[in-house]
């Protein structure tokens, strides 16, 4: 059965498009809650063996993902790589974006995307995010919809306890 996971975010942030000023210039990954959920997500997959496809919105937001990858956590190495620079394939977790996705077989797809995708059909299991922002909202909310019409199981819940905890300061 297909399934699609929706996450309740809960910071009023700015989404990747006003962010971008700011990673242009000073070259570091400031990333909003939306893109640390995913990266949180995808190491967490990682640690179980699970493949993953992090679905972008373009290549320059793909880029941000990667770059926040390397600098997750530096003592520890997460394999990863951006579809476009693969190959062979076999990284649990690659970076994709429209016209540029996983030709391999992924267990789960995180979907960071605003638009609905056809990369969506080729999977069992997704996760996407609901943001706070009221027009963001909408969006997904769109998507959702979408979803379900593909026959996807839909559930939505809170941010995890554990992914809380992490970002707390």
């Amino acid at each position: 059965m297909k399934q699609a996971f929706f996450y309740l975010l809960t910071e009023i942030e700015p989404n990747f498009d006003a962010s971008q000023d700011l990673w242009q210039q000073n070259k570091q990954v400031k990333l909003t809650q939306r893109e640390q959920l995913a990266c949180w997500l995808a190491v967490r997959y990682f640690q179980t063996r699970k493949k993953v496809l992090i679905f972008c919105e373009n290549e320059m937001h793909a880029e941000r993902i990667d770059e926040a990858l390397w600098a997750y956590q530096p003592e520890r190495f997460i394999a990863h790589d951006l579809v476009s620079k693969s190959k062979n394939h076999t990284t649990l977790i690659q970076i994709g974006w429209p016209g540029h996705r996983s030709l391999d077989s992924r267990d789960i797809l995180i979907y960071l995307a605003d638009e609905f995708s056809d990369v969506t059909t080729f999977f069992n299991s997704v996760i996407d995010f609901v943001p706070a922002i009221e027009q963001e909202k909408e969006v997904a909310r769109i998507r959702y919809k979408q979803f379900r019409e593909m026959g996807f199981h839909l559930k939505t819940g809170p941010l995890p306890e554990k992914f809380l905890a992490n970002t707390q300061d």
